[in-house]
């Protein structure tokens, strides 16, 4: 499938998710993680702050993407982890809520047979169609505690583990 989907695709594409399902302008103020700690079984929950800049009401196609940064496996370069559509009135703030269970996170491992969350950093990326830059939060998910933590949105920020969660 390399090169075939949008999780390939490395390009800008032509009509992505959300196109024309509106004629207003968004803006997204804020993007953050609901606690600092999941397990594998665990739903991460993440909030986004919208705003419609248009002059019209509007529906947003609100979208968290997930990357793996350095995998030892080969991955896409993104995977849709969460969205959702809320309408939106003209120049209102809104607040939303998107659920991603820790296992959207996890690849096959085929020395183990099973499906595992790979230790290392990772990129959660708020985006709708209207929006220019997306908002990101890193996570990191450490072996030792069996655990998939919020690391500081700081950039060049790496954690480097020795195991992946099964």
């Amino acid at each position: 499938m390399t090169g075939r989907t949008y999780r390939y695709f490395k390009c800008d594409p032509l009509f992505p998710f959300g196109y024309g399902l509106s004629y207003s302008t968004f803006e997204y103020t804020d993007f953050q993680v609901g606690k600092p700690e999941y397990t594998k079984t665990d739903t991460i929950r993440v909030k986004v702050e919208l705003k419609n800049t248009g002059k019209r009401d509007g529906d947003e196609v609100f979208q968290v993407y997930a990357q793996k940064l350095g995998s030892a496996y080969e991955r896409p370069l993104k995977t849709l982890v969460g969205f959702g559509r809320t309408p939106v009135r003209a120049n209102e703030d809104k607040i939303v809520w998107i659920s991603i269970p820790v296992r959207n996170l996890r690849i096959y491992d085929p020395s183990v047979q099973d499906y595992i969350v790979e230790t290392g950093m990772y990129i959660l990326i708020a985006w709708g169609f209207n929006i220019s830059l997306p908002l990101i939060v890193f996570l990191v998910a450490c072996a030792l505690a069996n655990l998939v933590t919020i690391a500081p949105s700081t950039p060049g920020y790496v954690g480097v583990f020795d195991a992946p969660i099964v």
